[in-house]
């Protein structure tokens, strides 16, 4: 798999749900997926996501990178090292944001927030856009409460039933309480949606990347890994007063 790739995965379903994105691109994005069609137009429409590509320019030049080098594309969604930068790229990153439909004054409180963390190292992660700059707060295109947050992060579960156009699997939510973010430890059995194009392999016990209720990606033990650490890793940096 590529970053291309990687990203149409991870992009498809907002944009079907017309959160963020083009119009056309969940369209097109299925036909690559599905087969292999049209990267060169993919690569254009993923580059005019208001969020997405700020984060790839940021973390991709921060590390002296191709915007869509998979190392790149896998920092931003899943979280590594590449992730990792500091004050001054995150503050680039919500004045690009900014630009892309980012209210005025939440970049400078964002900003502010940024400069009061005093944080050598900060991930710039999926998850730091969604409970820190804000699950839709560049395109308005939804409320920023708790449960959107959890549907709009990159959560992993455990696969335990696999049907035709569903999975069940077992899963841990976000949650917030006096003004704490965490991941509650008591995993619950949820219903995700599934497209058999997405995966060339899945089987009960696999764990999957979910986005917006749709299962996108089989995890790796070491993208698991991964995941788990940053999303931690962002959770402790939102949290602190």
């Amino acid at each position: 798999m590529d970053g291309v790739r990687l990203a149409a995965l991870f992009s498809y379903m907002p944009n079907k749900l017309e959160y963020c994105g083009p119009k056309e691109a969940s369209t097109l994005f299925y036909s690559y997926l599905k087969n292999n069609r049209n990267k060169d137009k993919v690569k254009e429409l993923l580059v005019k996501f208001e969020a997405l590509y700020p984060y790839l320019k940021v973390i991709a030049e921060g590390n002296e990178r191709d915007l869509f080098d998979y190392d790149v594309v896998e920092a931003y969604w899943l979280g590594n090292k590449l992730a990792e930068l500091d004050e001054k790229a995150a503050i680039r990153l919500i004045k690009m944001l900014n630009k892309r439909g980012l209210m005025d004054s939440v970049a400078k409180k964002l900003i502010k927030r940024l400069k009061k963390l005093d944080e050598k190292a900060i991930s710039l992660t999926h998850l730091f856009h969604v409970v820190f700059v804000g699950v839709g707060a560049v395109t308005g295109s939804v409320p920023a409460i708790i449960e959107n947050m959890d549907k709009c992060r990159i959560s992993w579960g455990s696969v335990c039933e696999i049907r035709d156009s569903y999975l069940v699997v077992e899963r841990n939510r976000l949650k917030n309480k006096d003004n704490e973010y965490f991941i509650d430890k008591n995993p619950e059995k949820v219903r995700v949606d599934y497209d058999r194009n997405f995966f060339t392999d899945l089987n009960t016990g696999d764990v999957v990347a979910t986005h917006w209720g749709l299962a996108v990606k089989k995890l790796s033990s070491k993208e698991l890994k991964n995941l788990k650490v940053y999303t931690q890793k962002v959770i402790e940096l939102i949290s602190r007063p």
